[in-house]
């Protein structure tokens, strides 16, 4: 058995559980817009800027860059108001993280949200500590599902990509970590019309704890410890 692998996390819907959140914002922004989200699943994991061109394209409305600068800042700050109001930390999560940190996993944290959004979970989840890699939307060209800011958090935490294990919610982020060659492990699945193990997922999890019991065989098998006894 392997145990030398790295943990690289989403953020929203994986250590916050602020996909409601983020919907409600996106609502916000588009109500006086003709384009519309059906449901939040289709853009989860996106970063905002993304998401907005895709709704605009898939809805064939023209969007200017003035116009997808004001959206992104509303609804950005419509999120930051409420997520300062009730931060939706995901139970168990600081227990989890500092619980690999103890069996020494180096662990990454790449996310499509904001600078400001992801220094408010380091805040207020204590685990400023425990990642030896942070980033954000802001710091890629590319935002998932484009494979970059997992490639380069693998890069930046010193691991070849294909002991990486991701951890991810949404389609675009099982994507972005597919494409970069990581493996992935799928958590607080909201989709129950998409199974996430048929859409490149290696392991599918029911609670954030699980994350304690996985382990890297040496033919690069994911798997949980307890199921394998």
């Amino acid at each position: 058995m392997n145990q030398d692998f790295a943990f690289i996390f989403d953020m929203d819907g994986v250590l916050v559980l602020s996909s409601k959140i983020h919907g409600q914002a996106f609502h916000k922004a588009l109500e006086t817009e003709e384009v519309k989200l059906d449901s939040y699943s289709f853009i989860a994991g996106m970063r905002t800027d993304t998401a907005f061109k895709l709704l605009y394209q898939k809805s064939q409305v023209e969007l200017s860059e003035d116009k997808l600068t004001k959206l992104v800042d509303l609804k950005r700050r419509t999120a930051q108001k409420l997520l300062k109001e009730n931060f939706p930390l995901a139970p168990g999560v600081p227990e989890v993280l500092f619980n690999l940190q103890a069996r020494k996993i180096k662990m990454g944290l790449a996310s499509s949200s904001s600078s400001f959004n992801v220094n408010m979970f380091l805040k207020e989840s204590g685990a400023e500590s425990v990642f030896s890699v942070v980033m954000s939307g802001e710091d890629v060209l590319k935002a998932k599902p484009d494979p970059e800011i997992y490639i380069r958090s693998a890069q930046q935490l010193g691991y070849p990509i294909e002991k990486c294990v991701v951890v991810e919610d949404s389609r675009s982020g099982i994507q972005a970590a597919q494409s970069a060659g990581a493996k992935i492990v799928a958590v607080n699945w909201a989709e129950e019309t998409q199974n996430p193990l048929e859409m490149g997922a290696h392991l599918l999890i029911k609670r954030i704890d699980d994350l304690v019991d996985i382990r890297l065989s040496s033919h690069g098998q994911l798997f949980l410890a307890e199921s394998s006894e």
